[in-house]
């Protein structure tokens, strides 16, 4: 399969209950939760970043102008619901961390997401599974144009970064893709800048440049101290003013 930058619309539907959980084009379904705020999707195809036979379904319809349907079974999204993925905990560890647990609840534990499904004799059953395991998806797709520019490619494939680092700038300065961040990304972006200059060939070289984290300057604050003072004829007060120099650190 060739790889394709594409910018697409899909609608996303579980077929068991008809409940549709994803809309990226408000004309198709106004009412419909949209992640992407109705806006296009904007993916690569070809290196296995999607599910196989959505990508596949995507690779043969590239000239498709309207919507087209796929429907995905359970082994071929999310796959069936394991039950070694459902685990009981003791009620004490969650009460050890301040939480207070709910059926219902979806909870991280380090990063994996779990669903609270039944408290009970001072245990906690959670199901760790894929929210949408053992559902079939029905993806409705209609491709709106082929990504071409070298930076519009670029910025597919660092989309998963941006969210996890909020500073990061890129730049394309001819042949030499620039990454800007406070955080040093050398070893951490080796597989993104080698599937770059695999993907993006207009990219021949990769510079990573750490900005400095400037630290506040110091400033000079008036503060107006009141002092009592005893005058012959009467009891006053006067103001008297000192300069106070304040580290902001």
């Amino acid at each position: 399969m060739d790889v394709n930058f594409l910018k697409v619309h899909w609608k996303i539907t579980i077929k068991e209950t008809q409940e549709v959980i994803e809309c990226s084009d408000k004309d198709l379904d106004k009412k419909a939760p949209s992640n992407n705020g109705f806006n296009p999707f904007e993916i690569v195809i070809g290196k296995e970043k999607l599910f196989k036979k959505l990508e596949e379904a995507i690779s043969k319809n590239l000239k498709t102008k309207d919507y087209f349907n796929v429907e995905l079974s359970s082994e071929d999204s999310y796959g069936r619901k394991n039950a070694k993925m459902i685990e009981t905990i003791p009620l004490r560890e969650f009460t050890k961390q301040k939480i207070n647990p709910y059926p219902g609840a979806v909870l991280d534990f380090g990063g994996i997401s779990g669903k609270v499904l039944f408290i009970g004799s001072g245990r906690v059953t959670v199901d760790f599974n894929h929210p949408l395991a053992s559902k079939s998806l029905i993806y409705d797709v209609k491709i709106i144009e082929e990504i071409k520019d070298a930076m519009g490619k670029v910025n597919v494939l660092i989309a998963p970064y941006k969210g996890a680092i909020k500073d990061l700038k890129v730049n394309l300065d001819g042949e030499k893709l620039v990454f800007e961040s406070k955080t040093d990304l050398k070893e951490a972006f080796k597989e993104l800048e080698a599937e770059i200059k695999e993907l993006v060939t207009e990219v021949k070289e990769v510079e990573y440049v750490k900005t400095e984290v400037k630290k506040p300057a110091k400033t000079t604050k008036k503060v107006t101290v009141k002092k009592s003072s005893t005058d012959e004829s009467e009891n006053s007060k006067e103001d008297s003013t000192e300069d106070v120099n304040e580290n902001n650190n």
